[in-house]
């Protein structure tokens, strides 16, 4: 029984007498450049000075370690291949790969706004970026911001003389962006908004139009599409899945064919190809919501499409890139190819959710939204940019 025990004990340790360095798994499994990475093992040790990550060969310092887990970020550089980690000549290596995904964030400048802020309102017209409106924690607001990215700097514009909004539906059309059908936050409590209001970027003014004729809850979801708009996918009216047209040139909504998928909330979308697609987001029953759907204007017709592969984001953010459609939230990003029904992973910068996008060129960006997990930081007003080709 002693000798056993003698060798159980030499075999759990080093000639030095200090614990075998063991990697057992790490998370997520895949990502780009400054993601961070959670490995799991044993023998770290407490000195993160002592401790070198490498990601297929590209060395990395810790943020922090105990003894079980190390926090490191992905380095520039690295490429898909094992993780190892070296701690005073010892060395174990990790028996999967780290999958570094495509397409690349860099960051730009922050929104000139005290706190950060989240489910606002992102669009672009004539090669500028906006972002405005959303709630920080505490207050709704009705502000506009445009971002250039020949000077990467901010400039605020007039702000909306409509109620402050959080997850307010925003369709561009033409050169001008239609704001509004969000919730408001107000001295009772919270309501629901119907009015629409145009913003002219030219001018940089506002104009009322006519209320939605229907009542949806925030988080519905807006697109514009050739010379028109479409609103509506919020859970509302009793349950209610209504999707109407809009005509700036008429001011005026036209029901048309209810979504046929799961009644849902906080869902998302884009217009691509001549097509809308949406889903996502919160449904009426419990657990999230994968469903994807293609709606033909020219048909009035929705058909169900392949479902969404990846964890189903509450309020996560969609864009249009290049022929190619993109949702991002949590800690994933995923491009939808509408010729092929198929997704693809794609590199995300964070864990966030409630940002706001749009669309410059070939470049897209990724603005504000709640850190996930939380505490950290909570609410965000950063700026990032993302070339899918790198």
């Amino acid at each position: 029984m002693k000798i056993s025990c003698m060798i159980f004990i030499l075999a759990a340790c080093s000639k030095n007498g200090t614990p075998q360095i063991k990697i057992f798994n790490f998370s997520p499994t895949s990502g780009t450049q400054g993601n961070t990475v959670a490995i799991k093992g044993n023998g770290f040790g407490n000195s993160a000075n002592a401790v070198t990550v490498y990601f297929n060969g590209i060395a990395a310092k810790p943020d922090s370690l105990t003894d079980s887990v190390i926090i490191v970020k992905v380095p520039a550089g690295a490429t898909t291949g094992k993780i190892s980690v070296t701690i005073n000549g010892q060395n174990a290596t990790s028996t999967n790969d780290f999958i570094i995904l495509p397409g690349a964030w860099i960051r730009m400048t922050d929104l000139p706004i005290l706190s950060g802020r989240g489910i606002g309102a992102g669009f672009s017209i004539a090669g500028k970026g906006y972002f405005g409106f959303g709630y920080d924690g505490g207050s709704d607001y009705n502000d506009l911001y445009q971002y250039d990215t020949a000077t990467n700097a901010w400039t605020q514009m007039a702000s909306s003389p409509g109620p402050v909004l959080e997850s307010p539906v925003c369709m561009v059309i033409g050169n001008m962006a239609y704001i509004g059908i969000g919730k408001t936050l107000n001295n009772y409590g919270s309501s629901t908004s119907s009015q629409l209001w145009q913003y002219d970027p030219q001018n940089n003014n506002w104009a009322r139009k006519t209320d939605l004729p229907d009542t949806l809850q925030d988080g519905a979801f807006g697109t514009g599409i050739g010379s028109v708009g479409y609103a509506g996918l919020s859970i509302g009216n009793f349950g209610t899945k209504g999707w109407w047209q809009y005509n700036p040139a008429s001011d005026a909504w036209t029901r048309k064919a209810d979504y046929p998928g799961s009644e849902m909330q906080w869902g998302t979308g884009f217009a691509v190809n001549g097509k809308i697609y949406s889903g996502l987001g919160n449904v009426s029953g419990p657990g999230g919501n994968n469903q994807w759907w293609q709606y033909d204007t020219a048909t009035d017709a929705w058909t169900a499409k392949n479902s969404f592969p990846g964890n189903v984001p509450v309020f996560g953010a969609a864009f249009a890139l290049s022929g190619k459609g993109y949702v991002a939230g949590e800690y994933e990003c995923w491009r939808y190819d509408d010729a092929g029904d198929t997704w693809t992973p794609m590199a995300f910068f964070d864990g966030r959710i409630g940002g706001s996008t749009f669309v410059i060129g070939n470049k897209a960006f990724y603005t504000a939204g709640r850190h996930e997990p939380l505490p950290y930081n909570f609410l965000q007003k950063d700026l990032w940019e993302f070339d899918p080709t790198k």
